[in-house]
């Protein structure tokens, strides 16, 4: 097994994804790796009265997801020794982190699970279970 040098961790901004963070700057410091920090924002279905176009309400939104990302990072940096960044896409939280986990040679993703089960698990599905199922690399779960 090699060891996971370059990490991916999802973030939705839930405690449990903040977990995953936490998890991930350990790992990085122990395999001396770097952790890359992503936030997928998927848009709502409506946008209100004033409908904006998909793209545009994310580019109004991106300045303070980014922002946002940044303070969760900057809490782990010194645990991950300094090797962490952070990107946020719009678009399926699942694919966007499959594509971005597969085309970036990523090692492991390292990410949260809200742990939901029975009818809540099947309306609303898990992000975690459909990147676990799929991804081409090692996936660590937290709860």
């Amino acid at each position: 097994m090699r060891p996971w040098r370059k990490i991916c961790c999802p973030v939705d901004f839930s405690d449990t994804s903040r977990t995953a963070l936490q998890q991930a700057a350990y790992l990085a410091s122990v395999f001396d790796g770097s952790v890359t920090a992503v936030h997928v924002y998927d848009p709502p279905l409506e946008t209100g009265d004033a409908p904006l176009p998909v793209f545009d309400l994310f580019e109004k939104l991106r300045p303070e997801l980014e922002q946002k990302l940044a303070g969760w990072t900057s809490e782990v940096e010194e645990s991950a020794r300094g090797a962490i960044r952070s990107v946020v896409f719009l678009g399926n939280p699942p694919a966007e982190i499959l594509r971005f986990a597969r085309e970036g040679g990523f090692d492991v993703i390292v990410m949260g699970t809200h742990g939901r089960t029975g009818l809540r698990h099947l309306v609303l599905g898990s992000v975690a279970e459909q990147v676990v199922r799929h991804a081409e690399c090692p996936v660590v779960v937290t709860r």
